[in-house]
């Protein structure tokens, strides 16, 4: 209304410099300078000074105010920013920072405080090309900067965040048992880490026990200390640790070693598992005979990603036990396809130390690795090594090579020399693979090895011999996969897996998927196949297809399995409620028993833990259940902190005041602050980049954040901290009336005491403020004369409604 009317009386002054026959440039001039005629605006019961406000062009208003930034269209979120008393947008480090723009001289030298005063800085001075877009209807700020003028996301390794001091627990429990007639026997696993960061030292300490039908196993993991010397790119780590290197399938040992830190020199994500489970099922896995990571899984198709390695030349033996006392199942993926193309390492590696034993004894020998690594080139790398221990040596040799755009193979050559039983082999393998078009990627490998081959576990682990060679040493492994997708068909998956031994049986498995979406449905068939199975591995064929409808917020599935030649058909449902809470149900037939089979799960994450739990009835008579509960907690100079997730080895705290309930988004997932404000970021990744972003809209009403977006650049076992600054807002609504007790006029301005103006009123004598004056307030009236505000608010806020609302007299 007051802006519609403002124009009328400018369009009013328009039509009268046009009937005086100025030139151009001087109406323009005049518009400019007394853009609006005053007698038309008090016609229309608008003051002449509010008019003046909004004579120029919009502006944002002088001091601090919260925009949204944006910078090269890119969304860079909520910040402080302040303007002048002519709506400039002053420019100081901390909003250059938050920009991701390079910081000009003059303001890198500048004192914080220097920033906050009268002087109003123009990034233009330092980069000319900037272009600087004020939008205050929208509340944003739109930056074009120059390409130079954008700080790169990596920097320096000595610029990174070191130091910090604090303390981590982390904590896996899972449970499973069973009831009912055959009942399987119960199950625990205790998975937990102790450990500090100080000084970029990292010290570890993971322990896990297991309870399995009353048998008690208790294994230490690995115990270490560690610490990245950022300008080598190099790590020392000590203890119980897990050879690293890439060229020999060593067992952990307990020494020391120094190679490069992975964050330096990037390596391959770790490797999938893609199977079926008919039943829900606990899967572990293994390298070297030593349990390096155990999960549970629902029945149905399931894939595995990233598994962690303790070696990458080492065969990974997958075991799946399912956990009504089914089958148990046993996978061996070759080393050669964990990470196919990719196993030499760059730089140089060496570890000394002895050989753990591991529970079913064995000897425990000295050895020494070395191994240096190299790239050739754009398109190639180099790497050797060798092994030495009492009766055992070996040497290597790894060729990585790309072939295609997004195509690499490797060869890695082992010959070894195991004196006490005078056996010299060799062990090739060769691998491929890669994105070789746009729809499609494969790999192969194939890895050889002699009957005299040995590896340093062979030699230690306690095997028995047959004329010099280990009962059922392999002799080949192949593998092979695809994927293939289209638009019109869908997508398509497929793998093979055979390996040979010398002395026993041979074993080949493969698996076919198929995936394709129509419309909201998705449909989808998995088949694996073993071949030549062993007694007692539950092989066979298995086949599952399923069809997928989104109903709301839940996913309805329907879904036919066949196992060894029996079909079951069944239904289930899953649905994500919301942050806190998901539930899944599912329902199939069974032919082997009295009634159906039947399940449901709840997974809850109450902000500072996770736990599921899940029970599942076969027939009417037997049943079994899982239960989980993990996370992590931190000590620091913040206090204890509980956080969902498992805490890594660079991590920090974040803190919102005395703010509780506070959504943060973090590279690790989504956290709350507790009680005291306080949350855990619970992995940051070392020398990167890392955002913590604040959800605005889980703040009380009455709050409000300086900038809600931070930027971490974080160095490996750096323990950080970042607080987000808090401003309490308090909105007011003042009915406000005359000594007479008539309401104000509408459209009347509202000054602070600096006569800047503040709000308008509207109708019924109503004026909203955005936040509570701290100085007194005055109200400028249509006859010129000024009348000062009289009011007082509650005493204590209303943090649930979005105001408080109090009664003012205008008082002359």
């Amino acid at each position: 209304m007051v802006h519609a009317a403002v124009l009328a009386a400018w369009h009013v002054t328009a039509h009268a410099l046009d009937a005086t026959e100025t030139t151009a440039a001087e109406a323009t001039q005049a518009v400019q300078t007394s853009a609006f005629d005053p007698d038309a605006l008090r016609a229309r019961g608008i003051d002449p000074a509010l008019a003046a406000y909004f004579s120029q062009a919009p502006r944002f208003a002088p001091g601090i105010q919260r925009v949204t930034l944006f910078v090269n269209d890119e969304r860079r979120g909520a910040v402080a920013a302040r303007f002048n008393d002519a709506g400039t947008l002053c420019f100081d480090r901390a909003l250059v920072e938050r920009a991701g723009l390079v910081v000009p001289g003059t303001l890198a030298r500048r004192v914080p405080a220097a920033a906050d005063g009268d002087a109003c800085y123009d990034y233009r001075e330092a980069f000319p090309q900037t272009v600087i877009e004020l939008d205050p209807g929208a509340g944003a700020v739109r930056l074009v900067a120059p390409a130079e003028a954008v700080a790169a996301d990596s920097q320096p390794v000595g610029q990174y965040a070191s130091g910090g001091v604090g303390g981590i627990v982390n904590y896996n429990v899972v449970t499973t048992g069973g009831v009912g007639q055959g009942a399987s026997g119960d199950y625990l696993l205790g998975d937990g880490e102790l450990g500090f960061n100080a000084g970029d030292w990292i010290v570890r300490s993971r322990n896990s026990v297991t309870r399995d039908s009353g048998k008690v196993r208790l294994d230490s993991l690995y115990t270490y200390a560690q610490k990245t010397f950022a300008e080598t790119g190099a790590m020392l780590q000590a203890g119980e640790i897990n050879v690293n290197g890439g060229l020999f399938p060593v067992p952990s040992i307990i020494g020391a070693q120094f190679f490069p830190d992975s964050a330096l020199v990037p390596v391959a994500a770790g490797p999938s598992f893609q199977g079926i489970a008919e039943r829900p099922a606990r899967i572990e896995l293994r390298q070297l005979g030593a349990l390096v990571y155990a999960t549970v899984v629902p029945a149905g198709p399931f894939t595995l990603k990233n598994l962690p390695l303790s070696n990458p030349s080492a065969d990974l033996e997958i075991t799946m036990i399912e956990t009504d006392g089914g089958a148990t199942r046993r996978y061996t993926v070759p080393a050669a396809s964990l990470v196919p193309g990719q196993r030499a390492p760059l730089g140089l590696a060496v570890a000394v130390g002895k050989v753990r034993r591991q529970s079913g004894g064995g000897e425990a020998p000295l050895v020494a690795t070395v191994s240096k690594g190299w790239a050739v080139g754009t398109r190639y790398r180099v790497a050797g090594g060798a092994l030495v221990s009492p009766g055992y040596q070996a040497v290597a040799t790894s060729v990585d090579a790309t072939i295609l755009r997004g195509a690499s193979t490797n060869v890695t050559a082992i010959a070894s020399n195991a004196q006490n039983e005078r056996a010299r082999g060799v062990s090739v393998a060769a691998s491929v693979g890669g994105q070789l078009t746009e729809r499609l990627s494969g790999s192969i490998s194939a890895t050889q090895q002699t009957q005299q081959y040995r590896t340093l576990s062979d030699t230690t682990g306690g095997f028995s011999f047959d004329g010099g060679a280990p009962v059922a040493r392999f002799r080949s492994q192949y593998t092979a996969s695809a994927a293939w997708s289209s638009p019109m068909l869908g997508g398509f998956a497929l793998s093979y897996s055979y390996g040979s031994n010398f002395h026993g049986p041979s074993t080949q498995y493969a698996t076919l998927g198929w995936n394709r979406m129509f419309g909201r449905v998705t449909a989808s068939v998995n088949l694996q196949r073993d071949i030549g199975r062993r007694a007692g591995t539950g092989g066979g064929m298995r086949m599952y297809a399923t069809l997928s409808v989104p109903i709301g917020r839940a996913t309805v599935q329907g879904f036919g399995s066949n196992s060894g030649g029996q079909m079951r058909f069944g239904t289930s449902v899953a649905q994500t409620v919301n942050d806190y809470v998901s539930y899944n149900a599912r329902a199939e037939t069974n032919p082997n028993a009295d009634g159906p089979n039947l399940s449901a799960g709840l997974s809850v994450l109450p902000r500072y833990t996770q736990a599921s739990f899940s029970y599942a009835q076969s027939g009417w008579r037997s049943g079994s259940y899982m239960a989980r509960v993990q996370g992590g907690i931190a000590a620091t100079r913040e206090g204890v902190t509980f956080s969902p997730y498992e805490i890594g080895d660079t991590f920090g705290v974040v803190t919102t005041g005395n703010l509780s309930g506070v959504r943060i988004s973090t590279p690790q997932g989504t956290v709350w602050t507790d009680r005291r404000g306080r949350a855990v970021v619970p992995q940051l990744p070392a020398y990167q980049r890392s955002r913590i972003e604040v959800s605005t809209k889980s703040l009380p009403r009455n709050a409000d954040l300086a900038n809600g977006i931070e930027f971490l650049d974080a160095g490996r076992g750096s323990v950080n901290f970042v607080g987000f600054g808090v401003v309490k807002t308090r909105r007011v609504l003042l009915r406000v009336t005359m000594a007479d007790g008539s309401p104000i006029a509408t459209s009347l301005p509202v000054l602070d005491a600096t006569g800047q103006y503040v709000a308008t009123s509207v109708g019924d004598g109503v004026v909203f403020l955005d936040q509570a004056p701290v100085a007194p307030l005055s109200v400028k009236l249509g006859d010129g004369g000024v009348c000062r505000l009289s009011y007082t608010l509650p005493e204590h806020e209303d943090a649930s409604r979005p105001f408080d609302s109090a009664n003012a007299t205008c008082v002359s």
